[in-house]
């Protein structure tokens, strides 16, 4: 009953098992009584028989980045535990669950996003109870679903040139009015900027600098901003070499190698203090994971980004994206164990807080030049052969002289 404490069997001597056991207790004791389908809920089941892949397909949309290229759909950084992982996902799985309305369009400046849908959210969660009360289980094949009327024109593809209505079509795919006899000039070779290879369009979509349109969305903000950059104490620099991989390349995309704290009211020694008391095990686990802390860091106070801190400020990621990385304006208030309770509204003014690259290289304009490759020091001379020694002179034998002995032996 809710509000009532009931005792487990058993011992456990870590708070994440027993949290995961009592979880578990309740889903087994509690929650189908609490959560039993309708009859009108099992009927709607009925009318979802979708497979694991689809139901994975909604699960990125939600959870990880679902997006439409030229070269079709991709998963982006749909692993939880590994960095980077992009997955290809299969068209007429996609535009399935698109006409059906389980998923929505977005447009934004990197072009189509997929999300899950109000239906589709409904949907999942529906599907969701069924496969925990045993009343369904993902079906063996896709299902075949019944497009909505508005959507039974069919997807429109990317790769067949074609767009959503109010979609602005990038200039190089524009078709010209009237095709003409005479052969169209020779262009100018592509810039260096972006130099990606043309048979690899998800890599260029990730990695190659935006358009200008692209760059420079209204909602951004455009001014750089300048901030000092942290030099690093001995100290500090083995800290960070000491970091394990993962982790080290984690920082240097978030750009926390080398942040710099805001000023506050409260002294760090308090800080350390809320961090080491307050703070539940797991908050503190992955603070002790990197060099400087993780948590603790807002977009403002990030540092210099990995490619100017090797050398190379043509590459800065903030003049590739055209702009800084701004974030939400808001944050979570939490309770004693992490979780989140309620949303907390900062800088209730409006103004944003974002991470500006604190390198002093510029963020527009000419690219700065590529540094000159370090040129490999020429090979030392090999050391002289030593002259062989002179052999030893061969000792001399003496023949034995002719004695009374000899003579008696011959």
């Amino acid at each position: 009953m809710p509000g009532v404490s009931a005792p487990l069997p058993g011992k456990w001597d870590d708070k994440g098992d027993a949290r995961i056991a009592a979880f578990a207790h309740y889903d087994e004791a509690h929650r189908p009584a609490d959560d039993v389908l309708t009859e009108q809920e099992i009927a709607e089941v009925e009318r979802w028989p979708l497979s694991d892949a689809q139901r994975t397909v909604l699960h990125w949309a939600e959870h990880a980045e679902l997006r439409e290229y030229d070269d079709g759909f991709w998963a982006l950084d749909c692993v939880p535990d590994r960095w980077d992982v992009n997955k290809r996902v299969a068209r007429a799985r996609v535009t399935g669950l698109w006409a059906a309305g389980l998923l929505d369009v977005h447009l934004d400046s990197s072009g189509r996003r997929l999300v899950k849908s109000q239906k589709g959210r409904r949907v999942a969660r529906l599907l969701g109870r069924a496969e925990r009360q045993g009343v369904a289980e993902a079906a063996a094949k896709d299902a075949k679903l019944t497009p909505l009327p508005k959507r039974s024109g069919g997807y429109p593809l990317l790769s067949e040139g074609r767009y959503f209505k109010g979609e602005q079509q990038p200039a190089d795919d524009a078709s010209p009015a009237e095709p003409t006899a005479v052969p169209a000039p020779a262009q100018a070779a592509p810039p260096a900027a972006a130099a990606v290879r043309a048979d690899q369009p998800l890599l260029r979509r990730l990695f190659a600098p935006r358009t200008a349109l692209e760059q420079r969305p209204a909602h951004d903000i455009r001014t750089v901003i300048r901030r000092p950059q942290r030099v690093l104490t001995d100290e500090e620099r083995e800290r960070v070499r000491d970091t394990a991989l993962l982790n080290l390349q984690g920082a240097l995309i978030m750009g926390i190698t080398d942040p710099v704290p805001n000023p506050s009211p409260m002294p760090e020694e308090a800080g350390a203090w809320v961090r080491e008391h307050v703070w539940p095990e797991h908050f503190q686990k992955i603070e002790r994971k990197y060099p400087h802390g993780f948590a603790r860091w807002s977009m403002c106070e990030r540092g210099t980004c990995w490619n100017c801190l090797s050398g190379r400020c043509d590459l800065c990621v903030h003049r590739q994206k055209g702009g800084p990385d701004v974030d939400d304006n808001r944050d979570w208030v939490r309770n004693q164990e992490g979780r989140f309770i309620a949303p907390l509204i900062l800088r209730p003014g409006g103004e944003s807080c974002v991470w500006w690259c604190r390198c002093a290289c510029p963020k527009d304009g000419p690219t700065p030049a590529r540094p000159a490759p370090k040129e490999a020091p020429a090979p030392a001379d090999p050391p002289a052969t030593p002259a062989p020694a002179p052999a030893p002179a061969a000792t001399p034998v003496r023949a034995p002289e002719e004695g009374a002995l000899q003579a008696t032996l011959w």
